[in-house]
């Protein structure tokens, strides 16, 4: 394990200021292992320059003033943590400024990571004599904390930055940190304007300022390489461009921003988009632009990928074009042993709001607009020699895209159709950048396929050559009924003994009689057994399932209950999505709800995530809800009753079974004729609970208020004292005998009504 210690280092480099002089840099890298890791640190230009040269390639900061009051810090952090998605690659950095105030040699945050820690020191400037000189004879020497191996020179710090500082004994073992996962964030956009956006903050395409709900943080959503990827160098990267299309008489017809961000290659070079070498032909649009290639550091959590990509803005505080400062040393961090020219750990000309000017190279000259062919067929076109599906229709489009498309397929509805159908539509592509290759596409887009079918395919073709989007499909699809899997099972198995393991399914299938949990294909022999389906779904298939345990025995022979719950089915209304739910009826049970559509073939609710034959899900271990259960006596006018005021020692009871999911406090408290009479029930309720309010009989005023709360003991809160509804009698209903007028019998019809309203709520 290594460590590391505060440590002042000189180096040589010319200069006539009056302080020690400190770096300010950012070093971010990937090792195979820890060992390699540390000895990257330790040669990094940024952790331990070598020489002037090295030097001259650092943005460095001089105190500016003989004043010495107004001393600076040279503070640097250092951190380093392992990542599983990446074969378990060790992530390291260095980051160092200058701090008006001292950095006490201690474990901090790093900016832009979630619970990574790094240790941070720092080493005051001195002021120097006009002719101090260091050991090689220059003056003002670069003054650093550097990184160190364990046990030189006493250093006692964990590598991993875990640990509190020690001054003495021996380090411990606490092995690197360890995450999960390394993430940047996966998106495009591009953006028309009138004229160029003179404010970063002007441009509002969700991918240059991903804010706000558009891009989903959950763990699904950072599984999905489409949304979140995983650099195995580290480096996440972002690349902004601008063009301007002209129309036949050549005026300017639109201007455009693009943005793509995504992962660094170990191939691509940052870049500030100024030189030739630099001149890039964009995705797929028939254009040449210049762009900026930006780097930065990857993070560990979909969340913080997220948040570090903001709006790339020039520098807020000079506002100079970057092309302008290219080659100025002093305000590119560059990098050694690397084929990257940028390696910060926070992404470079990045503002929280978006004030400075938008960060893409500048347009000279306009690009004509791209002329391509333009149709589309009629639905249920069943023409093969129609003059959009063979391409030689004369309609045309000039397209701002800088693109043409064509989309074509041809399909039969079913093995036993004689009528094959033809689409096509040819035009602009809307978003060049959407990541569609040419060629057969697998699985048809929803516009191409009609309700209730599967497994047609499609033929796409971008181009960037006039009028060349003339392709069409070589084949012809058969597509089949999107089918969903429609059954539900429900069984339990219970198992003796004392922390049971979980039955493995072959144990316990033979319960599964609508053959729900393993599913089995329908055949043509009807005798063969199989799982029910739902016909023909123009929604999604959906799969919910949940397995939990419940201690059934007793303490003398303890005994576990297994349950088991799955529902297939074809969701039409489209409001079942992947999420975790709790499941109905059941308290504290979690419910994983996971759908499929038509892109994922017919019955593709039988195979969604976990849910396969293996049944891999997790069995979850249940607890009763508890409530307090009790209920003051008849025309009780105690407010210190023990039911209506709680005290702090009584103790709620666990309610019957797991049916019951909430607790319920049924109050109804009035005066009537100076007299305060205090009525509440407490207890364990089942099904829906909702608040509700009910009249009192024998009153015009008079409510009983009963309210639900789902957690744990929640019922205690005391009855009201105060504040109480002056009761006003109803009066009494024609052809009763024997009833009074005496405020005494509003009392008992109280407590007999009090009884027959709380008992609907048990």
């Amino acid at each position: 394990m290594k460590l590391f210690k505060s440590l002042a280092v000189l180096a040589g480099c010319a200069s006539a200021a009056a302080y020690e002089k400190c770096i300010t840099c950012e070093y971010v890298g990937v090792a195979d292992d820890e060992t390699n890791a540390i000895a990257d640190l330790k040669a990094a230009t940024c952790t331990n320059p070598a020489s002037d040269d090295e030097l001259e390639d650092l943005k460095y900061t001089v105190s500016g003033t003989t004043d010495a009051d107004n001393e600076k810090y040279c503070v640097s952090i250092f951190y380093m943590f392992e990542a599983k998605d990446i074969g378990n690659k060790v992530v390291y950095g260095v980051k160092r400024y200058v701090s008006d105030s001292s950095v006490t040699l201690s474990r901090v945050d790093v900016d832009g990571y979630e619970g990574v820690k790094g240790i941070a020191s720092s080493v005051q400037q001195k002021a120097l004599d006009n002719d101090a000189k260091d050991a090689d004879g220059n003056d003002a020497p670069i003054l650093l904390t550097n990184f160190i191996e364990r046990g030189v020179d006493g250093a006692l710090y964990m590598g991993d930055g875990r640990e509190d500082p020690v001054t003495s004994g021996d380090a411990s073992t606490v092995n690197i940190q360890t995450f999960d996962s390394i993430r940047c964030l996966v998106c495009h956009d591009a953006q028309e304007f009138s004229t160029a956006p003179l404010q970063s903050s002007d441009i509002t395409m969700p991918c240059w300022n991903p804010s706000g709900n558009v891009f989903a943080t959950d763990d699904e959503a950072a599984r999905d390489p489409t949304k979140y990827c995983s650099p195995e160098n580290g480096l996440c990267m972002t690349k902004t461009w601008q063009y301007k299309t002209k129309n036949d008489a050549n005026v300017v017809t639109s201007h455009w921003v693009a943005i793509e961000r995504g992962c660094a290659s170990n191939t691509e070079k940052a870049s500030l988009g100024s030189s030739e070498t630099d001149v890039l032909t964009p995705n797929k649009r028939a254009v040449s632009a210049n762009m900026f290639v930006r780097m930065y550091a990857a993070t560990n959590t979909a969340s913080k990928a997220k948040d570090n990509a903001k709006y790339p803005d020039a520098d807020v505080s000079t506002k100079i074009d970057h092309a302008d400062v290219k080659d100025d040393k002093s305000a590119i961090q560059q990098g050694d042993h690397s084929t990257f020219d940028i390696r910060p750990i926070t992404a470079q000309f990045m503002s929280s709001d978006g004030s400075g000017k938008p960060d893409v190279p500048s347009v000279a000259a306009a690009t004509e607009e791209l002329e391509c062919i333009s149709c589309s067929t009629p639905i249920g076109n069943t023409d093969s020699a129609n003059d959009c599906v063979t391409a030689k229709t004369t309609g045309r489009v000039k397209c701002k895209t800088l693109a043409c498309s064509a989309i074509t397929s041809s399909y039969k509805l079913g093995e036993d159709a004689t009528e094959t159908y033809y689409y096509a539509k040819r035009g602009c592509a809307a978003d060049p950048d959407d990541g569609v290759t040419d060629g057969e596409q697998e699985n048809a887009d929803d516009y191409v396929v009609p309700d209730g079918w599967t497994n047609i395919k499609q033929y796409n073709q971008r181009s960037t050559t006039t009028n060349g989007n003339t392709g069409r499909s070589s084949s012809i699809s058969t597509a089949v009924v999107f089918d969903c899997y429609s059954c539900e099972s429900s069984f339990s198995t219970t198992v003796s003994g004392a922390n049971p393991a979980d039955p493995i399914f072959d144990s316990v299938k033979e319960k599964d009689t609508s053959l729900c949990w393993q599913t089995f294909k329908p055949v043509a022999d009807s005798s063969s057994s199989a799982t029910g389906t739902s016909g023909s779904c123009t929604g999604k298939c959906y799969v919910s399932a949940y397995k939990y345990k419940e201690s059934t025995g007793t303490s003398k022979l303890p005994a576990t209950t297994f349950n088991w719950y799955i529902k297939r089915g074809c969701d039409t209304e489209m409001s079942v999505i992947n999420n975790e739910t709790p499941a109905p009826a059941l308290y504290g049970i979690s419910q994983t709800n996971r759908v499929c559509d038509y892109t994922n073939g017919t019955l593709c609710n039988g195979l969604v995530e976990g849910y396969d034959t293996t049944l891999e899900i997790a069995t979850q271990s249940s607890r009763l809800l508890q409530c307090y259960d009790c209920e003051t006596p008849a025309g009780n006018t105690d407010p210190e009753d023990p039911c209506y005021t709680v005290p702090s020692t009584t103790k709620a009871v666990e309610c019957p079974d797991l049916s019951y999911t909430s607790c319920s406090t049924t109050e109804t408290a009035y005066t009537l004729n100076g007299q305060s009479f205090y009525g509440i029930k407490r207890a364990c309720h089942k099904g829906d609970h909702e608040d509700s309010t009910e009249a009192v009989a024998g009153f015009k005023n008079v409510n009983s208020e009963t309210t639900h709360c789902t957690s744990g003991s929640c019922n205690k809160a005391n009855g009201k004292t105060t504040d109480l509804v002056v009761a006003v009698e109803s009066s009494p209903g024609s052809g009763t005998e024997n009833e009074t007028e005496e405020s005494g019998a509003a009392v008992v019809a109280f407590s007999g009504l009090m009884a027959v309203t709380l008992a609907l709520f048990h």
